[in-house]
């Protein structure tokens, strides 16, 4: 689901300046390699077309990414994948309850959470009304005091004591919410790494 949404995010931006062939060979790869074998996970029912953990968050939002791209050049699978993937994602809202902490811990926060908000936003771009989940406010909240003095992250769950780094899912929820305290975190760890020489900016594999 990762080189899908990849695929669908240069599809959609660099559309324009696409020769054609290259437009054709996005969509067959997108049909073939990501929407075909899709299809057959969510028609059986497999583990991570329910909402089980980060996976789900990943694969349904990468999923439905891709198949927005390619709608109407995609065998007719888009539309049932894109409302699969979405009704997928907002059931992993369920991973937050009750506070907004992530059971796989501050890493996996990072990685399903980054996914599970560019479908939202996608959703929104795509003037598909999704109702907002309370819920991801909490999750915002929750992952500022997962953040020693020093930058290191509390190791509980699947996670190590790695170096923090803010991610676009921490923006995007400060942003939505309108939150200010989550807004100031962000720019505050940001700044600190600025002024350090961008240690911990680019350094996380989320």
């Amino acid at each position: 689901a990762e080189g899908p949404a990849a695929v669908a995010t240069g599809y959609d931006w660099l559309y324009q300046t696409l020769p054609p062939e290259q437009r054709t060979m996005c969509e067959r790869a997108t049909i073939d390699k990501a929407l075909k074998p899709a299809k057959g996970v969510y028609d059986k029912g497999g583990w991570w077309a329910r909402p089980v953990n980060n996976w789900s968050q990943v694969c349904g939002s990468g999923i439905a990414l891709a198949a927005a791209a390619v709608a109407g050049k995609d065998e007719g699978f888009s539309e049932n994948l894109f409302e699969s993937g979405v009704k997928l994602v907002q059931s992993c809202g369920k991973f937050y309850q009750p506070d907004g902490m992530y059971p796989e811990g501050p890493g996996y926060w990072h990685y399903g959470t980054n996914f599970h908000v560019m479908l939202l936003a996608a959703c929104r771009m795509l003037g598909r009304d999704v109702p907002d989940d309370p819920i991801l406010r909490k999750a915002g909240e929750s992952i500022m005091p997962l953040s020693s003095p020093a930058g290191l992250c509390f190791n509980f769950a699947d996670g190590n004591a790695g170096h923090s780094t803010p991610t676009a899912a921490q923006c995007w929820l400060a942003a939505r919410y309108k939150d200010s305290a989550q807004a100031a975190y962000v720019r505050g760890v940001f700044s600190g790494a600025l002024k350090d020489g961008g240690k911990g900016i680019a350094g996380d594999r989320h």
